[in-house]
């Protein structure tokens, strides 16, 4: 066999939803043969029924300090996601860390700069701009790039995690990436009802008088994720898996859907992962965009509804 036929040996660290979802799509396409939980029973028992043979271990150890792995792929709470992204990579495993690396530039800065020094891939798990509906609308905007933006985001649930740290990275990276970075970043609105922060909406500006609406609601009773887009030329609607394109006429109010993707964005993230691997591409995958949104967040968790 040759060494780029070779199966990447991949340690899990964190098995909860998330967790669960990373696991099935790189057992597909690597070796993942430990998973690292805290000792959640029903976790376990998943486990066991699910992947009979996969070696379980309580301690980050088992993993960091097994020269047989090669990689560690994080899916812990966030406030854990930079002391485990140092470690593994002080221990030479790359690293592939779900958003956000970190909740600080400065600790972000320190983990780039290791990963640099360590000659090791950090890979941030920014999942929807793998979405092929997201990649399909690059491609559309290249020629009639967008004006203004409106992002929606609205679910129940997923209480344990501060909701801008949790689900502003999703929102925020998209938005940089259509964009780039803003100019202003204003928090417009923050309510409480289950925890201290379940509603939230904000703004950010750029250059040349684009602006970018985002509301996230996690005490919605129905589940929808949309963005809309506004060209010159077009409305765009990216909703799940569907593009719809409306062109700007007073006439006609028709949304056209346009494209439909068929790949699911993990599974084409988790492959660019193991792809760089396998090509012995090392450091932040992207340093700059990653701290792009880090800093945006950071910004609004310091600002106070207007």
């Amino acid at each position: 066999m040759t060494n780029s036929h070779k199966r990447i040996n991949i340690a899990l660290i964190g098995i909860g939803r998330w967790g669960k979802n990373l696991l099935r799509e790189f057992d597909r396409i690597s070796r993942v043969s430990i998973c690292i939980d805290k000792g959640n029973p029903t976790n376990e028992q998943w486990l066991k029924k699910n992947y009979p043979q996969m070696k379980i271990a309580h301690t980050l150890d088992a993993a960091l300090y097994d020269p047989a792995i090669q990689a560690v792929v994080i899916a812990t709470p966030i406030r854990t996601h930079a002391s485990i992204a140092t470690q593994a990579l002080q221990t030479g495993k790359h690293v592939f860390v779900e958003k956000p690396l970190a909740t600080s530039s400065s600790d972000a800065k320190r983990i780039i700069l290791l990963a640099k020094n360590k000659k090791r891939l950090l890979f941030v798990g920014h999942t929807f701009l793998y979405h092929p509906v997201f990649i399909k609308l690059r491609k559309l905007l290249r020629k009639d790039p967008p004006l203004y933006a409106r992002f929606s985001w609205e679910k129940f649930g997923t209480f344990g995690e501060d909701l801008l740290w949790n689900h502003g990275p999703h929102e925020v990276a998209i938005a940089l990436a259509l964009f780039g970075m803003p100019c202003a970043v204003t928090l417009l609105h923050k309510k409480g009802i289950l925890t201290k922060g379940d509603i939230i909406s904000f703004r950010l500006d750029f250059p040349g008088g684009k602006k970018c609406a985002i509301e996230l609601n996690r005490v919605s009773p129905v589940k929808r994720k949309t963005i809309t887009l506004v060209t010159k030329q077009y409305i765009y609607v990216w909703e799940n898996d569907l593009l719809y394109r409306l062109k700007l006429n007073k006439k006609r109010m028709n949304f056209i859907p346009i494209y439909r993707s068929s790949k699911t964005p993990l599974e084409i993230e988790s492959r660019i992962f193991i792809d760089r691997i396998k090509r012995k591409l090392s450091g932040p995958s992207d340093s700059s965009f990653e701290l792009g949104v880090i800093n945006v967040l950071s910004r609004l968790m310091k600002s106070h509804p207007q």
